[in-house]
């Protein structure tokens, strides 16, 4: 119930002021309308083709924009089948597709949204706009993938190997970046970029032991991604499609760039690459320019990355032991971040003597060394080194984001699982009892890396510090080791 609306004659309970109404109400609405269709066929059991199509009517689209066709195509042939039988060569299937998709946006994003009815400065009620701005122009995002792959089996599949590489681009991306306050809003619906990812992915497996006791089974996979963004708006010069930020540093994309890169700031430098220091003798920050602090400082993207999987088995036995690893791809350590702008890190303890090393005014190569019991002239004053260097690990330290990051590499022991399996002859006396197993099995029990700290804190979706906040560990928790153990018993 409302009353005393502020707009004359508009019923809705965010017309009204918190203290003319007892609840206020949401509702969205969607219609999405498809057709789909999809036609198979295959010569032989050898030659095989899929060709389906779909289309889609969106109520969130406008228009002339709400109707989205997007088909694919897929095939396969098994080429051993045209081969003489081999003992070396047990299978081979060559593979190949290509799809598009179609994505609409979520409801009312055409239109700017209001505020519910507020108090403003000076005792003012009212209304105001969304911080969000509406888009009445924008197009479904596209997203087109290819991917051509070989698999093979050895030995009478002893050994297996599978290969594919891929790519999948998004064309006219829906996404809602930061703009200028100047606008009137912070953030806009908008047909953003391109984003163009390719990559491979390899899985070597087999069974390199098989006797009548023991068996091991062993699967090795691994794969690499590249991603980078292009057509990004007219005067958008970094594309920020995510909230975390810690310090200076930022999930951003850059045009013709990374995608999944950290941009940040850093001190001056010349054009040797060397710190250039001010009249102080202190690192000069480089702030000339609207993008001092909007510099490409790391890609969050590994190199590659895979596991390998290993089953041990001796007759009623089994051991399984997963391990995972990774190579590149930076992470930035806020909680280093934080813990030395708090004075309480590892490195802020150094707190006797720093010294800084860098070009002077005068174009010279030195190293400048400042105790914590001496006197130097700060800023045309006698300021004490205990003072300069609270403020070097306060400000200055900070101030260059590289010094926050690390290029990681890890192989963690994600699993280790062992079970046993009563003998079928000693589950026969108990004439009820199938099957019996008993499990004991951890995770997360090692890490080896050489990042302070454990790198994963933030991958997974929404972290600490904001959405979509891998490579960015903030204050986080690193991955907590766990043990179980089980009984089975099937009747």
């Amino acid at each position: 119930m409302a009353w005393n609306f502020e707009i004359p004659d508009f019923y809705a309970f965010d017309n009204a002021t918190n203290d003319n109404r007892d609840f206020s109400s949401a509702r969205s609405q969607k219609r999405l309308v498809g057709v789909f269709g999809e036609f198979r066929a295959d010569w032989k059991n050898t030659v095989f083709l899929t060709v389906s199509g779909r289309n889609d009517w969106s109520s969130t689209l406008p228009v002339e924009n709400r109707s989205y066709f997007y088909p694919s195509v897929s095939g396969s042939v098994v080429f051993t089948e045209f081969l003489p039988k081999s003992d070396w060569l047990s299978f081979g299937k060559v593979r190949a597709s290509w799809a598009r998709v179609g994505k609409d946006t979520s409801p009312y994003s055409l239109d700017t949204a209001l505020w519910p009815s507020q108090s403003f400065l000076g005792g003012l009620t009212g209304v105001s706009n969304y911080w969000t701005a509406g888009n009445a122009a924008l197009k479904p995002e596209i997203t087109e993938s290819v991917e051509i792959g070989v698999e093979l089996r050895f030995f009478n599949n002893r050994l297996k190997v599978d290969y594919a590489y891929y790519t999948n681009n998004s064309y006219d991306q829906i996404m809602s970046p930061r703009l200028s306050n100047a606008t009137g809003y912070i953030l806009r619906s908008v047909n953003a970029g391109d984003v163009y990812n390719k990559g491979m992915e390899l899985s070597i497996g087999g069974t390199p032991i098989q006797t009548k006791d023991w068996s091991w089974e062993s699967t090795f996979n691994i794969s690499g991604n590249r991603g980078t963004v292009k057509n990004l708006l007219e005067g958008v010069e970094i594309l920020y499609v995510t909230d975390v930020q810690v310090g200076n540093a930022k999930a951003a994309s850059f045009p013709n760039g990374n995608f999944m890169a950290i941009s940040g700031s850093q001190w001056k430098r010349d054009e040797q690459g060397n710190v250039m220091l001010d009249k102080n003798g202190l690192p000069t920050k480089d702030s000339a320019g609207s993008n001092s602090v909007n510099r490409e400082i790391g890609n969050r993207e590994p190199k590659f990355s895979g596991g390998w999987n290993n089953t041990i088995s001796y007759k009623g036995w089994s051991l399984n032991m997963l391990w995972e690893f990774r190579v590149g791809g930076h992470v930035y350590n806020g909680t280093e971040y934080a813990m030395t702008l708090a004075g309480v890190s590892e490195l802020s303890a150094k707190r006797e003597k720093i010294e800084i090393s860098g070009v002077n005014t005068d174009g010279n190569f030195v190293t400048n060394t400042f105790e914590a019991n001496k006197t130097y002239t700060y800023n045309g004053k006698e300021t004490s080194g205990r003072t300069i260097i609270a403020n070097y690990y306060q400000d200055i330290y900070p101030y260059e984001t590289a010094n926050f990051m690390t290029k990681v590499n890890a192989l963690r022991l994600r699993t280790l699982s062992l079970s046993y399996t009563l003998p079928k002859t000693l589950l026969a006396k108990t004439k009820v009892i199938k099957r019996a197993s008993i499990t004991a099995s951890a995770n997360n029990l090692l890490l080896f890396t050489n990042y302070n700290g454990d790198p994963e804190v933030a991958a997974a979706g929404s972290g600490a510090v904001g959405s979509s906040s891998v490579g960015i560990d903030y204050c986080g928790v690193p991955s907590t080791a766990s043990f179980a153990f089980g009984v089975n018993l099937t009747f």
